[in-house]
């Protein structure tokens, strides 16, 4: 709907893009005020769920969410005095869940990308350890226990009980539920959240030997789980045909992802889970430049052993193809694009007069700098002579185009070089320059024909500083900018893929934004900066200089 907030493009809380089955929106839409006024029954979701794990019915109980499940288990198994190991980085929630029960807390480190420490976790494992907390796969690790492993230490630590949270163990695998009929001291965590897409319901169930459930049920609270909940965890569960389908998509998403981050040369992990993790230099403040894109991700900087990396969920195909657009635009770029008219040179006392001149001799009319600057705005009237066209054309005078140019380049070129070009000032410093290409590819994207463009370099000393050059020889007119094509062909011509342009026209943000590059306005002196700047960020530019020498202020 026109005029309608956009809503931000969530990838960072795993939760699962395509939603529930349609059988649970339809049991939803069943229920009466009738069911919403009694307490909810919980045999048939229990029974349900049993099945579908092969396990007793006395196996499962029935909670408010995954995280109320590791609560439950906290709170009845830890006290003061006693010891719980837990693999680093964790689950946020359980950290402070352990904390509550004044347990003293041995951290098993466990970095991403690396197989399980099973052998430090054996050593670990001592008299007071009263909860051994285990996640496979892992978040935000990504990594999973190997199953021989996971036997490992359930004989060590027996008759301790190990708590194992399943929440992603669909998306790499089938949970371990067989090891819960042959080792009555294990609990597993298993949510409704993830690839049953529930999130908002809140739906969970702790699986295990039922005397040790018993124990924890005691610490439960009646009627936790709501009966909407109750009824869209019974249609989840009777779609296996969506739960398939919705695992197969989400491994194309992930392998989509995959490929996009690999091609931005960032280092990924397609975790086990329902997510991937990439790092990247400046990763925080990444996260916060795609987040004020309206694209959130989550930042791992405040786990142990995940400071540089980031965590991202799969969407729809759409989602993710913007975020990949994003993400390369906001990435440190490896080359910087130059407009050369009012972003290099001052150029009021030359094409600006040349403009004022041109009209004047046709028309009798002169149009003041503001003026010109004005209808520059439309992204049409880029080139000089176009604009010099449609100002006479508002005048009601049609001049022949050969006539108008040769009218224009009398005065801008002149003889030989001798017109208002001598005007012109160059306007970043040449030892800023020589700074930048330290670090990054240059080049000049000019809509100045090539005999123009490569005088004035020259003639202000930068011929040859810049690795490439694209001017009006090459794209012509019809693929003048708004064009991408002379910035695709720069990008092309100096072997890269993620860079900034730096222009100061509607045009030149229009072809940044189409050529997938993140433009950057640049103020050139004319009308009010302000004004200047709402102009260019409503046609996509994500930054904006007053003055082009303070091009560090905006570069990661």
């Amino acid at each position: 709907m026109a005029g309608q907030k956009q809503l931000p493009l969530r990838l960072h809380l795993n939760e699962n893009s395509p939603a529930c089955s349609p059988r649970v929106i339809s049991a939803l839409r069943r229920i009466g005020r009738e069911e919403l006024g009694l307490y909810p029954d919980y045999q048939d979701l229990r029974q349900a769920l049993a099945a579908f794990l092969d396990l007793p019915e006395d196996y499962v109980l029935l909670t408010n969410g995954g995280g109320e499940a590791l609560r439950l288990a906290c709170d009845s198994l830890l006290k003061p005095g006693l010891e719980a190991l837990l693999p680093v980085p964790a689950f946020s929630l359980v950290p402070q869940l352990l904390a509550n029960t004044g347990a003293r807390v041995r951290e098993l480190p466990w970095p991403p990308a690396r197989p399980f420490p099973t052998e430090t976790a054996l050593e670990l494992i001592n008299q007071k350890t009263g909860l051994v907390l285990l996640t496979s796969p892992a978040n935000p690790g990504g990594g999973s226990i190997p199953p021989t492993d996971l036997q490992r230490l359930l004989s060590a630590c027996r008759p301790t009980p190990l708590l194992l949270d399943e929440t992603y163990a669909w998306f790499s695998a089938e949970p371990n539920l067989k090891l819960c009929r042959e080792n009555d001291h294990l609990l597993t965590v298993l949510s409704f959240s993830k690839v049953f897409g529930l999130a908002g319901l809140r739906l969970g169930a702790l699986i295990g030997a039922p005397p040790l459930l018993a124990q924890i049920s005691r610490r439960s609270l009646p009627y936790a789980v709501s009966y909407p909940a109750v009824l869209a965890g019974l249609a989840a569960l009777a779609d296996r045909d969506w739960q398939e389908k919705a695992l197969n998509r989400l491994q194309r998403e992930k392998e989509y992802l995959a490929r996009g981050l690999a091609g931005l040369n960032l280092e990924n992990i397609p975790a086990d889970g329902n997510f991937l993790l990439f790092k990247a230099s400046r990763a925080s403040a990444l996260c916060r430049r795609l987040a004020g894109r309206g694209i959130l991700l989550r930042d791992l900087a405040d786990f142990p052993l995940m400071d540089g990396w980031l965590r991202v969920s799969p969407g729809r195909r759409r989602e993710n193809r913007a975020f990949l657009t994003a993400l390369q635009q906001e990435l440190e770029p490896e080359a910087l694009l130059f407009d050369m008219d009012g972003v290099l040179i001052e150029v009021s006392a030359s094409c600006r007069r040349a403009i004022q001149e041109t009209v004047a001799f046709f028309s009798g009319r002169r149009f003041s700098a503001e003026e010109i600057d004005a209808r520059r705005r439309d992204p049409r009237l880029n080139n000089d002579w176009d604009l010099a066209a449609a100002l006479l054309s508002d005048l009601g005078r049609q001049i022949e185009r050969r006539e108008l140019v040769a009218r224009f380049q009398s005065y801008y070129w002149g003889e030989n070089g001798d017109g208002f070009i001598q005007d012109e000032k160059w306007l970043m410093p040449k030892e800023l320059l020589l700074q930048l290409k330290q670090r990054y590819r240059l080049a000049v994207v000019t809509g100045r024909p090539r005999q123009e463009m490569e005088y004035s370099l020259a003639r202000h000393g930068f011929a040859g500083l810049f690795d490439c050059t694209v001017s009006l020889d090459e794209t012509g007119a019809k693929r003048a900018k708004p064009s991408p094509y002379g910035l695709r062909l720069a990008l092309k011509k100096l072997g890269r893929s993620r860079a900034f342009y730096f222009g100061d026209s509607s045009a030149d943000m229009l072809a940044a934004t189409r050529a997938g590059l993140l433009p950057v306005g640049v103020w050139n002196g004319q009308g009010q900066a302000e004004e200047h700047k709402q102009v260019l960020e409503s046609l996509g530019a994500r930054a904006f200089l007053q003055n082009i020498t303070e091009i560090k202020e905006v570069l990661p």
